[in-house]
């Protein structure tokens, strides 16, 4: 299903409607003033494969960088018994 592409004002007028539209399927982008500023999507039904989301029937779950500051995956930990500052020295020498 293509993106239709709405004014933030339609949104504050007609949020009913874009809500059932959503609730179906459709997708949205937001603009104010000309440019793009939200997306308006789905969520993905639980248990929907990859093949749906290129489809266009299930979004990607979003990436959050806050996420691999709060929790990192275990490759990306350093175990040491330096400090950050004595790391961050040594690869300036």
């Amino acid at each position: 299903m293509p993106t239709k592409t709405i004014s933030a004002k339609e949104v504050r007028l007609n949020l009913a409607k874009i809500w059932k539209a959503v609730e179906r399927g459709e997708t949205f982008q937001v603009i104010h003033r000309s440019k793009p500023i939200a997306r308006i999507t789905p969520e993905p039904v639980e248990g929907e494969s990859a093949d749906a989301t290129e489809r266009g029937r299930a979004t990607p779950k979003a990436f959050n960088s806050l996420d691999l500051w709060i929790n990192p995956p275990a490759h990306m930990l350093i175990k040491s018994k330096k400090t950050a500052v004595e790391l961050v020295r040594e690869l300036r020498d």
